[in-house]
């Protein structure tokens, strides 16, 4: 009798610990969805494509489309603006695969980036362990800052240019 009390609040504690885990999984997953919208609140209009031949390789078309819900418009910063700077420091971290300095970036120059970038997908760099990747080679025509899950899915892209005053 005392082996399957035993056993039996073994049990109730496994399942207790997985069903708070399943929780915040979940909760992970509603902060995801949520995150592809544009800097005034709208929900995205277009989708990322790459003619890439399989997953993991980069092709040589690749972009947003219409219709679809997981690619902004295109970001236009005047290069005078504070936040110009800041994208091109976060860009060149992205590209060298710093992950650390990309978090420190987000971190010190939240207030600014979150004129650009929805605060959503600040947060979620900050907190939810979504990463950053990149696209393309000039900042004048457009580059693609891509948030990645965990799981290496994209879940928002953001097409940025700067331009000359």
């Amino acid at each position: 009798m005392k082996y399957i009390k035993v056993i039996s609040l073994i049990v109730l504690t496994v399942f207790l610990f997985s069903c708070d885990k399943e929780e915040q999984k979940n909760e992970k997953s509603i902060v995801v969805e949520k995150m592809v919208q544009q800097q005034d609140g709208s929900q995205a209009t277009r989708n990322w494509f790459d003619d890439g031949a399989q997953p993991g390789v980069n092709g040589v078309n690749f972009g947003c489309e219409s219709p679809g819900t997981n690619c902004a418009n295109t970001l236009t910063i005047n290069c005078g603006c504070e936040a110009a700077p800041i994208i091109n420091n976060l860009f060149e971290l992205v590209e060298n695969g710093n992950d650390d300095g990309v978090f420190d970036l987000v971190t010190n120059y939240y207030d600014v980036l979150s004129t650009v970038i929805p605060i959503e997908m600040l947060n979620a760099v900050l907190m939810d362990g979504v990463k950053l990747s990149s696209r393309g080679d000039d900042i004048v025509i457009s580059k693609y800052l891509m948030f990645n899950s965990s799981e290496g899915n994209i879940v928002g892209v953001y097409p940025i240019q700067i331009i000359e005053e």
